[in-house]
């Protein structure tokens, strides 16, 4: 369905609504100032990209559409024994990094009020220079090192623009679902990407919606802290080179390291470099995972990897397909030829 509510479908008999909506979202996505992509983020109520985050995705704020690749610094031959990249740790144009943040209004009477936080969710994720995030947050981050927080303010043009009163449509009462009410959000669907429109006012014969961004015209004040960077070009250079590369997360002890058959407990997330959607997490379920490493009881780039660290250490590790599932893929989860970023922090040696 074109428009959805819930999981309601809109009418099929509301084709004048449909025309209207789509092109009020398109001069929505058109005529704004920035890239399309930040135009869509404008579109949605929270902080991030298009899927979920200042703007991960459409979720709010962190894109969790636009996804961008996983970026490991490779290392500097394939073989190299425990020996872990060291990234440069600044947020720089080209650099895919993971902030948490907090934002603020800054006027009004819901002035110091939060309109959106990461507290509670992963960390946003997005690439400086990539048009992801609205370009006043974009700047904000740039120059920050891991662990560094800043407080920064953005203004309405290089936040979410001005509200637009043609982006107000009145439509028939009749072409809405039965159970809307003020406040409800109908999903609508403009080049490929959905946009939310709120009800803002209810009659007996009509009804208006509004597709400005619940932050349009508002300038804003965000908390930052730099959590994480990975170089942008380092996952291209990992995949050309065939190589697994790993950087280290947290230092383990540096002397217990597992031996070829010996049983090892550790925790893990799995993701697809390709758009770093998670498929996988021991964390999640609370189970640490244990197995026989360098017997090929797991994928070989787990056993090369695992056998390079020590007790307490975490890493995440690059696993290119040849040393994962291959053509092969796994379970409908993994696809063919994925490329995978495992985040594996060793527990104990038995």
């Amino acid at each position: 369905p074109w428009c959805r509510h819930r999981r309601a479908a809109w009418p099929r008999r509301a084709p004048s609504v449909i025309m209207a909506l789509r092109r009020a979202a398109s001069r929505a996505l058109s005529s704004a100032p920035t890239s399309a992509r930040v135009a869509r983020a404008r579109a949605v109520r929270s902080i991030a990209s298009l899927a979920s985050g200042p703007g991960a995705a459409t979720a709010a704020p962190r894109p969790t559409a636009a996804a961008v690749a996983w970026a490991l610094p490779a290392l500097a031959g394939a073989g190299a024994a425990r020996a872990f990249s060291a990234s440069a740790g600044v947020a720089e144009r080209g650099s895919t990094v993971r902030v948490e943040y907090t934002g603020t209004f800054v006027d009004g009477d819901d002035k110091g009020e939060t309109f959106d936080s990461s507290v509670g969710r992963e960390p946003l994720r997005f690439t400086i220079g990539e048009g992801q995030v609205v370009p006043g947050f974009e700047r904000g981050v740039e120059g920050l090192k891991v662990g560094e927080t800043r407080e920064f303010d953005v203004s309405v043009a290089d936040g979410y623009g001005d509200r637009r009163e043609d982006l107000v449509l009145e439509v028939p009462r009749d072409r809405l679902p039965d159970d809307v009410k003020v406040g409800s959000v109908l999903g609508m669907e403009a080049q490929g990407q959905t946009i939310p429109v709120t009800v803002t006012e209810l009659g007996e014969e009509s009804a208006k919606l509004d597709a400005n961004s619940a932050l349009a015209g508002r300038p804003l004040h965000f908390k930052v802290k730099l959590v994480e960077v990975e170089e942008a070009n380092a996952h291209a250079e990992a995949a050309k080179s065939g190589a697994l590369s790993m950087e280290e997360l947290a230092p383990g002890d540096g002397k217990s390291f597992p031996t070829t058959g010996q049983r090892v407990t550790v925790h893990y997330t799995g993701t697809l470099a390709s758009d770093g959607k998670q498929f996988d997490s021991s964390r999640d379920r609370g189970d640490p995972f244990s197995f026989n490493v360098g017997v090929g009881q797991v994928i070989s780039g787990w056993d090369e990897a695992v056998m390079q660290m020590s007790v307490g250490q975490r890493a995440k590790v690059y696993i290119p397909s040849h040393l994962a599932y291959g053509a092969a893929g796994a379970g409908g989860v993994i696809p063919p030829n994925a490329d995978l970023v495992f985040d594996i922090e060793v527990l104990s040696l038995d």
